[in-house]
């Protein structure tokens, strides 16, 4: 490769009407245009400054981690939309969620219109400060973002803008060198039985029970749940076949429906065992499923679903089932309301912690770490790394507590 021939030359600029010389490196392009480089004004930056600065930046052009040619004229809102459309086929549908949601925050607090180019560390401050604060979106005021969120913008962004100096649209990265601090985990909401027990009893419908049950005695994440179809279901073997699917159709009389693009959180296949009481609440909502090819999805949905969305590309869960949170919240509450009926004490003497629907997948993981070994349990979850299932998903044993208390109290007793 040929090396680029850079100058550091000083470069007059008028500001107030005042000619002000800054340091610069110039270099031509590979069109033979000339290009320059700021190192600063001559009066604030030494020369002996000036040229460290510039054998660094001649290094970083020479060896390709700075591009010779002026960058393409993008604004910030068309460079995230053009990334969303070139990674949409490279990264699971909730990604791309997390990456629009991610969009609209960085437009709102630095600007849409604002050239890609121009951004800089200044920028980032100001989307760290906008996040950590009350802000507005759209019409909506928001109170500040969780550490969390703001972590998963910035790597959000910070990875964005990484593919952004790959093609060749800007020369670095401002949010390469932020320092994200080690954000505190959400604590585990970890249901024992009889809590399931009660939101079964208080779900109203046959679909919340057998997701419920189905969701504790196997671990499956909810969008392994709402994308199982009823051939995924051995009732000889009495397990469950969570694999990928590919877009098509199906037919229910003269009608055609979506059969949905489905891909498995580690592009592996696996089973898990059936629940009997799982399996006949099964056979009970096959009953009403009017023949779709979904335990969890109708009719009615996958033809919304169709006249909605792109059903070529696999379609995030939450968009299949709307309002799941909310559901899941208010049978909570019910089961909740329930247990202090039957145990005949106050609401407030039951301590009920709202969790997601997530949170069942957790559960099982915790109750099933007690009697099985850990790496079968892995395999059950479909975690790539034994390293997830242990520091994610099983907490420990409330019997383990138990041992460890009665251990400190023998200890204090035999030392007197």
């Amino acid at each position: 490769m040929k090396s680029i021939r850079c100058l550091l030359i000083k470069r007059p600029s008028k500001q107030h009407g005042v000619v002000v010389h800054y340091w610069n490196t110039k270099w031509s392009d590979s069109r033979g245009a000339d290009r320059y480089k700021s190192h600063g004004r001559c009066d604030k930056v030494s020369k002996v400054k000036a040229r460290a600065l510039h054998r660094e930046f001649s290094h970083e052009l020479n060896t390709g981690k700075t591009k010779q040619n002026k960058p393409k004229r993008l604004t910030l809102g068309q460079f995230l939309e053009l990334d969303r459309e070139a990674i949409k086929t490279e990264v699971k549908p909730s990604t791309l969620i997390v990456h629009e949601n991610v969009s609209k925050h960085a437009e709102a607090a630095i600007g849409a219109d604002v050239e890609l180019t121009a951004i800089d560390w200044q920028h980032v401050v100001d989307l760290k400060n906008w996040l950590g604060s009350k802000h507005v979106l759209g019409e909506r005021t928001l109170p500040p973002c969780s550490k969390a969120t703001i972590k998963k913008s910035i790597v959000t962004l910070k990875a964005a803008f990484n593919r952004a100096i790959e093609r060749e649209l800007i020369d670095t990265n401002p949010f390469a060198k932020e320092k994200l601090a080690k954000v505190q985990p959400k604590q585990k909401r970890i249901y024992s039985l009889a809590e399931v027990d009660a939101m079964v009893e208080a779900a109203s419908g046959i679909w919340w029970k057998t997701f419920i049950r189905l969701a504790i005695t196997t671990g499956l994440r909810f969008g392994e749940i709402i994308n199982l179809v009823w051939s995924d279901i051995d009732e000889e073997t009495r397990q469950i076949t969570v694999s990928a699917k590919r877009p098509g159709q199906f037919k229910v009389g003269d009608r055609s429906y979506p059969r949905l693009a489905f891909s498995t959180k580690n592009h592996r296949e696996r089973n898990v065992p059936l629940d009997r009481e799982a399996e006949k609440l099964l056979l009970r909502l096959k009953a009403k499923s009017g023949g779709s090819i979904y335990p969890f999805i109708s009719l009615q949905r996958l033809a919304l679903i169709a006249a909605t969305e792109d059903v070529q590309q696999e379609i995030p869960a939450p968009k299949l089932i709307n309002n799941a949170i909310r559901d899941f919240k208010t049978i909570q509450i019910q089961a909740r309301a329930n247990l202090a009926k039957q145990q005949d004490v106050k609401l407030d003497k039951i301590i009920w912690e709202i969790g997601s629907p997530h949170d069942l997948r957790k559960s099982f993981a915790t109750h099933m770490a007690k009697i099985i070994p850990m790496n079968d349990l892995r395999q059950l979850l479909g975690h790539a790394s034994i390293v997830t299932t242990v520091d994610f998903y099983a907490a420990v044993d409330e019997h383990v507590v138990d041992k460890v208390r009665a251990a400190f109290t023998m200890t204090v007793a035999g030392s007197g």
